[in-house]
């Protein structure tokens, strides 16, 4: 039996030019685009915490990318053409792919000067709570009292 058998799912049918993400077992996540059949995905993208290993498949890193366009890559590097066979091997040297790979979205309802509500792929209620005050989703300054008033389970 595979320990990835999401990331094979998406090497054999590809990914539709969009980003599809893949948990590992031990949290950590990452993100690629693939063509069918390729043995080689256009763009991985390694979230926070997750380091690429030191070999010549992961060594096209695209620093412009951010620059180009506007945006931010502060949480994690894109890689361009990497080797399937390298993407398998980083998966399982952190313990293969995550049994649940769709997190379900809890609702995060938050009281400051009014009540707000977020939207936050979670594996808990707890988790929810922890990761919306982690991420910084609403960030309080130490004058605002911001507090989790509640989090369900979102219906959507």
């Amino acid at each position: 039996m595979t320990t990835t058998p999401r990331l094979d799912s998406f090497a054999a049918a590809g990914t539709n030019r969009v980003f599809e993400r893949i948990r590992l077992a031990d949290g950590h996540t990452l993100t690629l685009k693939i063509q069918a059949g390729s043995v080689t995905a256009e763009e991985v993208f390694l979230f926070d915490g997750l380091d690429a290993p030191d070999t010549q498949a992961w060594q096209n890193e695209d620093d412009w990318e951010a620059w180009l366009t506007g945006g931010s890559l502060d949480d994690g590097p894109l890689y361009l053409e990497v080797p399937v066979q390298a993407v398998r091997a980083l998966i399982e040297q952190h313990g293969g792919e995550h049994a649940e790979q769709d997190r379900r979205t809890y609702r995060v309802t938050v009281l400051r000067t009014e009540r707000i509500a977020f939207a936050v792929e979670a594996d808990s209620q707890e988790d929810a709570e922890a990761r919306y005050l982690a991420d910084g989703v609403e960030v309080a300054s130490e004058t605002d009292a911001t507090s989790v008033e509640g989090v369900t389970l979102d219906q959507k």
